[in-house]
């Protein structure tokens, strides 16, 4: 049979062929594949292990791939699934043998030479064990906290945890599927109090809360930021091992179901020592910009902040003096609220040239952006994240570039937060091992900052860089 290319498949079915060694998946994860393939590549995807088939995916693991000809293959750096590290639970104190082995029930399984006995869950695993009915019990990583803790058990692992990892026949298959398996890797939002226990009580899923953060003046309400959601979107192509279910709601929402479930993350909010006593908290996993001035590039005042700089940093006290003599307009806007943030020195040089620095609370971010474009106002002062959208959506083709302000921090840091148990250890343990890697704070510095100007995804970079260990 000769391989139909894909110029000439559109509108046919891809078919899969899944190989995994030892292990086997149920049918509900083989469902669970062969959707979020069908969504990625726009076709129907459909898993077949039929001889007289011309794959076009292969979906293998590591240990399944080993030794095998890749030549005819184009495989992704993106993973579909994780597979689990098995573990073997026995007592330490054995009892009789009796010559059978049991394997708790989950989507993974692993293919035994011997016949295993099912065993429903973990409970009935540990009931099993020491009454003396199975030897020893098969199970998996996911359920690794269920046997934690136990001193009468011994648990000891079967194999390396591995990616499941998608290869095509096609170069074009794959470069669809990297660039859909992002969006084809989630689900919608619900809000969190609307998420009840027995929906989330897998043990490889975690309720992962937004919360509101940014005031859609268009909807007249708050609402979740666009980054946070590419983010958790690329923090589930990181996780493949738990399947975060997104949740929204406000940051009190999120605590109390912290405190009420064993499940439950929040993403990029703030440490307090308050918060530590409930909550397991992640490294920093966000750079958050803190104010930066404005101005446009060919305004006298832009041309004369850019010339009056090298590290893109202004002196705010000389910005208001360059602004002073500025032939266009001497008016700096800035939120009022955000000065209870600033340094007293910075606090106190805006109050004394009050006439100057002029109150934008009351206008829209888009009505701000306006009136510098309009030349109304020399700058403004803003947060990034604030104006970043309405930055993007200029069609003037104006040029305006932001500056750091000395005296003021950069950036402040978030922080993943998750409920204290056995599950959000686990969830904090592997997202630091994922923000330890210097490319992929690189890679969110990417999401949290496509919108800025050069000088502030310049600064943003950096902040994520040099946010490790704050």
């Amino acid at each position: 049979m000769s391989y139909t290319p894909i110029s000439n498949a559109e509108g046919r079915v891809y078919y899969a062929k899944l190989e995994l060694g030892n292990i086997q998946v149920n049918l509900g994860l083989i469902d669970a594949y062969e959707r979020k393939l069908s969504k990625a590549l726009g076709s129907t995807v459909e898993i077949s292990d039929q001889d007289n088939i011309e794959h076009d995916i292969w979906i293998s693991s590591e240990s399944a791939i080993r030794n095998k000809q890749l030549a005819n293959w184009s495989r992704s750096s993106y993973s579909l699934d994780y597979i689990p590290t098995f573990l073997e639970i026995s007592l330490a104190q054995p009892k009789p043998q009796v010559g059978i082995t049991g394997q708790t029930r989950g989507p993974y399984q692993l293919i035994a030479d011997i016949q295993l006995q099912d065993i429903q869950d973990s409970a009935a695993a540990i009931r099993l064990l020491n009454s003396g009915r199975v030897d020893k019990v098969i199970s998996h990583s996911n359920n690794a906290h269920q046997y934690a803790n136990q001193p009468l058990l011994v648990v000891k692992e079967l194999n390396n945890s591995t990616a499941l990892f998608v290869s095509f026949r096609d170069k074009r298959l794959l470069d669809r599927y990297n660039k859909n398996i992002f969006t084809a890797n989630t689900n919608s939002f619900v809000d969190i109090n609307e998420m009840t226990l027995p929906e989330v009580s897998s043990d490889n899923t975690i309720i992962w809360q937004l919360f509101f953060k940014y005031f859609d003046e268009n909807l007249n309400k708050l609402v979740l930021l666009d980054a946070d959601k590419e983010a958790t979107l690329w923090y589930q192509s990181k996780l493949p091992q738990f399947n975060l279910a997104q949740a929204f709601g406000t940051v009190a929402d999120g605590f109390d179901a912290m405190r009420k479930q064993p499940n439950v993350c929040l993403l990029n909010i703030f440490k307090t020592e308050e918060r530590t006593a409930f909550a397991l908290f992640t490294e920093p996993s966000v750079a958050y910009l803190n104010e930066r001035l404005y101005a446009l590039n060919n305004s006298e005042f832009g041309m004369k902040l850019a010339a009056s700089t090298s590290d893109n940093t202004i002196d705010l006290n000389q910005a208001a003096a360059l602004a002073a003599y500025s032939y266009e307009s001497r008016n700096i806007a800035i939120d009022s609220r955000y000065l209870s943030r600033f340094p007293t020195s910075l606090a106190e040089l805006m109050e004394e040239r009050a006439a100057q620095f002029i109150n934008s609370q009351p206008w829209r971010k888009d009505t701000l952006i306006n009136q510098l474009v309009q030349q109304e106002i020399a700058g403004f002062i803003d947060l990034p994240n604030m104006v970043e959208e309405d930055l993007a959506k200029l069609e003037s083709g104006a040029q305006i570039t932001s500056y750091s302000i000395e005296g003021l921090a950069p950036f402040r840091v978030g922080y993943v937060a998750c409920s204290k148990s056995p599950q959000g250890e686990a969830v904090i343990e592997q997202i630091n091992q994922v923000l330890a890697d210097e490319s992929n704070r690189i890679a969110l510095a990417e999401i949290y900052a496509k919108h800025f100007d050069k000088n502030t995804k310049a600064t943003a970079q950096k902040a994520f860089i040099d946010m490790q260990g704050k």
